[in-house]
């Protein structure tokens, strides 16, 4: 597909980008997964043009990519859209500026950073995304010879360098599978250590637990869940990071379907809860 190639074992990928890279993510490929959109912004990069078919994938609510392709725009690339593909071209190079987000998009913060970095000048987000995977991503880069600071708060900062080089980085564990574990160990009324789970990237998500009266155990390498009887009914609103996250409600919704009482609030997207709902025969 982008012509690099990549080695992997059971706990490490190693990739190899070094060769001229193939401008295209072609629809057989991205339409697998949403998040295959994060492919623009480095080959916007390093080539100064990208052809990415419009990303298939997950399809809680309503995820467009406006956002991408503002960030793209801003950043001094002309984008078009034709026959399901997004033809991004900056011809005469990326460039530096200030880019407000109408919404903390994870996305579209993941992809300008990407694209920033190679730019040339100081590319400011504001309004960015604030979760974890932000900070990862930029410790990453920075770990390359990238110049970022501010990840993690709302005011993200990028100067643009001219290169990057290879490194050994461990990403963080997925807060999204190890939440899932824990509400797996709470609707079993279980007991189940979730090695790597980090209180502080979910917390959102354990304050709710123990709402409900699910015991937790924060240890140094993990987490361990301990839920038995009753469990009292918690209301859950979706929010961008340091909120609950989208990600998690269907999981938090079977849990409170095992809950006491009648009065739970779900304030999700519409279009998943009608697909839950249907699905549950309720």
């Amino acid at each position: 597909m982008l012509t690099f190639t990549y080695k992997k074992d059971e706990n490490a990928v190693v990739v190899d980008a070094t060769k001229t890279l193939n401008e295209e993510a072609p629809y057989e490929y991205v339409s697998k997964m949403r998040a295959s959109i994060l492919v623009m912004g480095p080959l916007l990069a390093r080539l100064g043009h990208a052809i990415v078919a419009l990303p298939g994938g997950c399809a809680i609510g309503s995820r467009p990519i406006e956002q991408h392709i503002k960030g793209f725009e801003a950043l001094g690339a002309e984008i078009h859209l034709e026959n399901g593909n997004i033809y991004a071209n900056a011809k005469d190079g990326l460039k530096g500026t200030s880019i407000h987000l109408d919404f903390p998009s994870v996305g579209a913060t993941q992809n300008i950073i990407m694209a920033a970095s190679l730019a040339k000048g100081k590319t400011l987000i504001e309004n960015a995304a604030k979760e974890p995977e932000i900070v990862d991503l930029a410790n990453y880069i920075n770990e390359m010879g990238g110049r970022i600071t501010g990840a993690g708060t709302d005011t993200i900062t990028i100067n643009g360098v001219e290169s990057l080089h290879g490194v050994e980085h461990a990403i963080i564990p997925d807060r999204i599978e190890a939440g899932t574990l824990l509400i797996a160990g709470a609707i079993t009324r279980g007991d189940i250590f979730v090695r790597g789970a980090i209180k502080e990237h979910m917390a959102s998500l354990v304050y709710k637990l123990e709402e409900m009266g699910v015991e937790l155990d924060y240890q140094e390498d993990g987490i361990r869940v301990r839920a038995e009887g009753d469990l009292q009914p918690v209301d859950i609103k979706t929010l961008p990071h340091p909120g609950f996250p989208t990600d998690m409600q269907s999981q938090m919704m079977a849990l409170l379907l095992t809950a006491n009482g009648h009065k739970v609030v779900l304030k999700l997207y519409l279009k998943i809860v009608l697909c839950m709902l249907q699905s549950s025969n309720v």
